[in-house]
């Protein structure tokens, strides 16, 4: 074994007194030995940065960093700056590793040639799996369906189910993005794929997602950069694409993507107002992309329950104004 570990884990840690042990006890469980966790305490107020710190007296390669609060972005930044492995992956303080998870990576790197492998994961707490049918490489023509197929998965938009070459990391300079608490994640990938020439990816679930409570809401800069994420998928997919056939797929994926961001908006009961300003944006950008006529036949197929997401928002509307109406009445 060199002086110099193979695979870098970094672990961005905030406010998980509650988990981070058993976060950092998947990590010791590992088959595959020859690895270094960077444990960024992100100025956690609870008892989190003690619990990094036993961890790096207890196994030496744990390396505790401490820093002001400044997000989880920043945390991961820092944890690149300092990874001496060859590879890089990361990990959530609030998430586990299945036992397999490195070596996993090193028999497919063993198996393919490529810059990027990428897992499947398990969600605790909503009993679902995000999974590839098959294992497969993706040559560089084929990218762009990596990420559509990524996407469909559920597993893009994410940067812990997978293992990234530190070279192509930091000599891109790719890092995420501090200044938005939105769609970083998905930015970080898009952009590290954006410099790679194969991919990998595998049925095997290696990863458990701890599922917490999320917000319903759809709104302010989230909407919109969930259609700056659209555009630079798009992108991404014309610069490769040199076939109609190709061209074709771009712009249907595209289409079926901002139909979704459509039914969305439906789904969580986006006030009106709200909406039709999003929906209108999304169209325009689908004009100047010659991508209505697919926007619309996905819009079709989903028409029902946007239709039923409507009406349940217009009566829970009115049932909110009656029952305002009645409490005034009857406070006179």
């Amino acid at each position: 074994m060199s002086d110099l570990p193979t695979i870098s884990i970094i672990i961005p840690v905030y406010k998980v007194e509650k988990y981070l042990s058993r976060c950092l006890d998947s990590v010791l469980g590992q088959t595959f030995t020859d690895w270094e966790c960077l444990v960024v305490d992100d100025g956690s107020p609870d008892d989190s940065g003690r619990i990094c710190d036993e961890y790096g007296k207890k196994d030496s390669r744990f390396h505790v960093f401490h820093q002001p609060n400044r997000g989880v972005s920043a945390a991961r930044n820092k944890g690149i700056d300092e990874a001496r492995g060859e590879y890089i992956t990361f990990c959530d303080s609030d998430d586990t590793l299945e036992a397999n998870f490195l070596q996993t990576f090193v028999d497919l790197h063993t198996k393919y040639d490529a810059d990027l492998y990428v897992t499947c994961c398990y969600i605790i707490g909503r009993d679902k799996t995000f999974r590839f049918l098959e294992e497969r490489k993706y040559e560089k023509e084929d990218i762009y369906k990596l990420v559509i197929d990524a996407r469909n998965v559920g597993v893009l938009g994410v940067p812990w189910n997978k293992m990234y070459w530190t070279n192509i990391i930091k000599e891109g300079k790719i890092y995420f993005d501090e200044d938005h608490n939105s769609y970083e994640d998905e930015m970080f990938v898009m952009s590290y794929v954006n410099h790679i020439s194969a991919a990998v990816t595998s049925p095997s679930i290696t990863y458990n997602k701890y599922s917490r409570k999320e917000s319903l809401s759809m709104r302010g800069t989230r909407a919109e950069k969930s259609l700056f994420i659209a555009d630079y998928i798009y992108d991404y997919g014309m610069k490769l694409s040199s076939s109609k056939e190709n061209i074709e797929y771009v712009k249907d994926n595209y289409g079926k993507f901002i139909a979704h961001r459509i039914y969305r908006l439906y789904k969580h009961c986006v006030p009106r107002k709200e909406r039709l300003r999003y929906i209108a944006e999304m169209k325009k950008d689908a004009e100047e992309k010659q991508c209505t006529v697919l926007l619309k036949k996905h819009l079709r197929s989903d028409w029902h329950i946007m239709s039923a997401n409507t009406f349940l928002l217009e009566i829970n509307g009115f049932a909110i104004r009656l029952y305002y109406l009645i409490k005034r009445c009857i406070i006179k």
